[in-house]
């Protein structure tokens, strides 16, 4: 038998072989060398790619906290003037077509156009503004003396509890209400409401231009926001859209809503009000109230109320004249700025402005009492801002988010 398996073992060819051999054993084969090369190859790689991914997500985490914290110094040093430079803002993008207008037509240099638009805009809004604070304080003060004077108790008695419909008309109502209608009580009431408010307006006033350093630092400060957007409004503009991660159409349309606004505010309701406060204060000068420059300017401001608007002004000095018994005085100041108001919001604003902002007066003037809750005065400017960027905002959403956000849930 051994034999026999000797003999047939030789008579194979070398091919056919058994691999199976003392020596073949002894060493690692070729290609298991291989696989273990490659595999140490792979995680060698991946090792790499891992610490690659942590060093560029620890790059992106220590670049946001960077970005966040310059822009944090940077609102801290702006803070100051941040209401400068929004209203500087705000008053340029009105003022923007102007500055087309000298670039287009009259062919001005980009540095001549805006330094020409800085300068009309100098002569049209600061310096007048600047003359009636100025006769503002003296008019505030006078009036405050004014309301001393007339304002006696003996005055009051007359007013309140003499002969004449409105004595009788107030005991109807109070005794309505079962509230008492006694002299004492009605003139400490009322002498102490119009003082308060006669004096805080004069401390208004005398503050706001008590400062006068920082009242010059401020207007400087938003005439060089002015000149800069005049100057480079289109390099701003393109440095805001490479830094927005919106959508370049999508931050242009912010952009425009902005403009807009700023039109509507300045342009639209900003020239309504004058109408309405110069032709309202003409009429209370004309009746021979004290103090007619500081009524107009109330009245201007509080025509950008709208539905409300100078009425608050206008009513209760028609009711004094007809408390007075100047009946046809009074009858007349009520229709005329009645009028006057009818005629600016439902006529002069629509043709003026147009349909470029559509916001419901509703809205608009709860944005203004909110932004004057909010911001003080330049509230009027941020509240309808705010809100329309929002409505842009929301129909923006609607339009291309709403779908995306609706098909991960």
């Amino acid at each position: 038998m051994a034999a026999r398996r000797q003999q047939s073992n030789a008579a194979r060819p070398a091919g056919r072989r058994p691999r199976h051999s003392a020596t073949a054993g002894a060493a690692p084969l070729p290609a298991a060398e291989a696989i273990v090369e490659a595999a140490a190859s792979i995680l060698e790689t991946r090792s790499v790619q891992l610490q690659q991914i942590e060093r560029s997500r620890m790059a992106r985490w220590f670049f946001g906290a960077l970005f966040l914290a310059l822009l944090a110094l940077i609102g801290v040093m702006t803070l100051p003037y941040v209401h400068a430079v929004v209203i500087g803002l705000i008053v340029a993008g009105a003022f923007y077509p102007m500055l087309d207008w000298l670039l287009r037509r009259l062919r001005f240099g980009r540095q001549g156009a805006a330094l020409a638009a800085t300068l009309v805009v100098v002569l049209a809004v600061f310096l007048p503004l600047g003359y009636v604070a100025g006769q503002l304080v003296v008019e505030a003060a006078a009036l405050y003396d004014r309301a001393n004077e007339l304002l006696s108790a003996e005055r009051v008695r007359e007013l309140l509890f003499g002969r004449g419909w409105f004595p009788d008309a107030a005991r109807r109502i109070f005794s309505y209400f079962n509230m008492d209608y006694t002299p004492h009580r009605m003139e400490a009431l009322l002498l102490d409401l119009l003082r308060t408010a006669t004096s805080e307006a004069v401390s208004r006033v005398n503050s706001l231009l008590g400062n006068l350093v920082d009242l010059v630092v401020q207007i400087a400060v938003m005439l060089v926001v002015i000149y800069g957007m005049f100057r480079h409004g289109p390099n701003l503009k393109r440095f805001l859209l490479e830094l927005s991660p919106l959508p370049e159409e999508e931050s242009e349309l912010l952009i425009q809503r902005f403009n807009q606004m700023n039109y509507v505010t300045m342009a639209g309701n900003g020239i309504g009000g004058i109408l309405q406060g110069g032709l309202a204060g003409f009429a209370f000068w004309f009746l021979g109230f004290e103090s007619a420059l500081l009524w107009t300017v109330i009245m201007s401001i509080l025509a950008f109320l709208p539905l409300i608007g100078m009425s608050i002004v206008y009513i209760p000095a028609s009711i004094y004249l007809l408390a007075l018994g100047r009946y046809g005085e009074g009858i007349f100041l009520f229709l005329f700025c009645s009028a006057v108001s009818l005629i600016v919001e439902n006529w002069f604003k629509p043709i003026f402005v147009g349909a470029s902002v559509e916001i419901n007066s509703v809205v608009v003037l709860l944005s203004i009492v909110g932004g004057l809750s909010a911001f003080g005065p330049v509230g009027i400017f941020y509240g309808p801002l705010i809100i329309s960027l929002f409505m842009t905002i929301v129909n923006l959403y609607h339009a291309r988010y709403a779908s995306v956000y609706n098909q991960r849930r």
